[in-house]
C-alpha cells in the first residue's frame, strides 16, 4: 500500500507539473491565435477592398461607353466660360465705379504721389 501512495503522490506531482505544461502551451496558443487572427482581418480587409475595386471597374466600363456617345464634358466648358465672362464684366463694373474701394485707393495713391509738398 505504500508504494500505491507513493505512486499516487509521485503521479499527482508529475501532473501538475504536466497541467503547468498546459497552461502555458495554452497560453502560446492565444498568442499565436491572436497573430492568426490579425493576419485574417488583413486578408478580409484585402478581399472586401478587392470586390470593392472590382465593382468600381464594372461602373467604369459601363458608364464609359454612355459618356463616349453621350459626352457632356464640352456644354459644360462652354457654360463655365460663359460664367466665368459674365462674373468678370460685373466685377470690372463694380471696380470702375467712382465709389468702389479700388477707384479710392488708386486715386489716394496717385493724389499721393503727384502733390506738392
Amino acid at each position: 500500500m505504500d508504494k500505491k501512495k507513493i505512486s499516487r503522490i509521485q503521479n499527482i506531482d508529475d501532473l501538475k507539473g504536466f497541467e503547468e505544461f498546459i497552461e502555458h502551451s495554452s497560453d502560446e496558443s492565444a498568442i499565436d491565435k491572436s497573430t492568426k487572427n490579425v493576419g485574417g482581418e488583413s486578408l478580409t480587409f484585402l478581399q472586401n477592398d478587392n470586390s470593392r475595386l472590382k465593382k468600381i471597374a464594372e461602373l467604369v466600363a459601363d458608364k464609359v461607353p454612355v459618356l463616349k456617345n453621350h459626352g457632356q464634358g464640352p456644354k459644360i466648358i462652354e457654360h463655365q466660360r460663359n460664367l466665368n465672362s459674365q462674373l468678370k464684366n460685373e466685377i470690372f463694373k463694380y471696380l470702375n465705379a467712382d465709389k468702389s474701394p479700388l477707384h479710392k485707393s488708386l486715386t489716394h495713391m496717385w493724389d499721393s504721389f503727384f502733390q506738392k509738398p
